[in-house]
C-alpha cells in the first residue's frame, strides 16, 4: 500500500534521523522469528529518510497471529475487504484515508540492523521488531490469502553476528 503524501502519514526518529512512512505491505508467513517461531502474517511499515544523503530506511515489523473467536483486527478492516484477488490485474488506484495501526506498535520492540527483504535486499536498514503480537480474524487472513495465494515471505536469515536488542517500553 503506497503513501501518497508521505509528509502527511507520520514520522519516526532514529538516532537523530526523521524518517517517513513511504508504503506498507506484509508477508505470509511472518519474516521474523522470535523464540524459533514464525507467526502467520506480517506486516512492514516502510519508513525512509528525506534530507539525509544517502537515504536511510527503517522498517517497523509488527507480528499477527490468528485469533479462534472472530476477532476483527481494526487497521486492516479498513482495507482488506478492497484487496483485489491476485487473478484480477489491478489497472486503477483507489485512494482511501486510514488510520494506522498505533496501538500495535507500541511497547517492547527487538531492534537490530539488517537488509530489506525483497530484492534488492540492500543493506543498512533500521529494523524494530514489536515485540507483542497483533491479533487478526480468520476471515481477514482468508482476504489476504485471496491476494497473496502463495507464501511470499523471504527465507529466514542467520543473525550472522549482528546484535539484537531488546528495548522493554
Amino acid at each position: 500500500v503506497e503513501i501518497v503524501s508521505p509528509l502527511n502519514a507520520g514520522t519516526i526518529t532514529v538516532g537523530g534521523i526523521t524518517y517517513f512512512l513511504r508504503h506498507f505491505h506484509f508477508h505470509i508467513p511472518s519474516e521474523h522469528t522470535v523464540f524459533g517461531i514464525r507467526q502467520e502474517m506480517e506486516l512492514h511499515l516502510v519508513h525512509t529518510s528525506i534530507n539525509v544523503t544517502p537515504q536511510r530506511t527503517t522498517v517497523i515489523a509488527v507480528r499477527f497471529t490468528l485469533e479462534e473467536a472472530d476477532d476483527t483486527n481494526s487497521f486492516l478492516a479498513q482495507f482488506f475487504p478492497q484487496l483485489p484477488p491476485v487473478t484480477q490485474p489491478v489497472t486503477t488506484r483507489t485512494t482511501i484515508r486510514i488510520q494506522l495501526p498505533f496501538k500495535e506498535i507500541k511497547g517492547a520492540y527487538y531492534r537490530y540492523n539488517g537488509s530489506l527483504t525483497t530484492p534488492p535486499c540492500t543493506e543498512g536498514v533500521n529494523w524494530a521488531v514489536i515485540a507483542k503480537l497483533a491479533t487478526f480474524s480468520p476471515a481477514q487472513f482468508n482476504q489476504l490469502r485471496a491476494a497473496i495465494p502463495v507464501d511470499n515471505a523471504r527465507p529466514l536469515q542467520n543473525v550472522n553476528g549482528r546484535p539484537v536488542t531488546f528495548f522493554a517500553l
